[in-house]
């Protein structure tokens, strides 16, 4: 097949990359929306802002990491089976610079991140200032 595919003219050739999508004027509404909306909520003593965030699922063992290593540790030569896989998750504060890392060792659903959420209210709880309007 390959020799057929030479007389015929292809051969193989690098591919070549698309060029990304132009930026949609609404990109740049809805993003000084956001930035208005973060404003507001810095503003008001008695709002948290958090940002929450989940990553790859990264496999936990005696790995090869592309094969390099700041440690002279040893791996295996196949990466047949991890020990488990953990889910990173991250909550972080932005006018505190708090940040708060958890892991799963299943999906991050909805109520993982609830549970985390949960975990930390009562020491954000002592931080808002409450304005109840009389």
């Amino acid at each position: 097949m390959s020799d057929l595919l030479n007389r015929l003219g292809f051969h193989p050739c690098k591919v070549v990359k698309n060029k990304p999508l132009r930026k949609l004027k609404e990109t740049d509404d809805i993003f000084d929306q956001v930035h208005q909306i973060n404003r507001e909520a810095d503003a008001d003593p008695g709002t948290v802002r958090l940002s929450l965030d989940t990553k790859a699922v990264v496999a936990i063992g005696d790995l090869s990491r592309g094969g390099k290593s700041r440690q002279r540790e040893q791996a295996l030569d196949h990466d047949f089976a991890p020990e488990c896989k953990l889910t990173p998750f991250g909550l972080f504060r932005p006018d505190t610079r708090e940040t708060w890392l958890y892991f799963s060792s299943g999906p991050v659903t909805a109520d993982f991140m609830v549970d985390r959420l949960q975990e930390i209210w009562p020491g954000l709880k002592k931080t808002v200032i409450l304005h109840i309007p009389w």
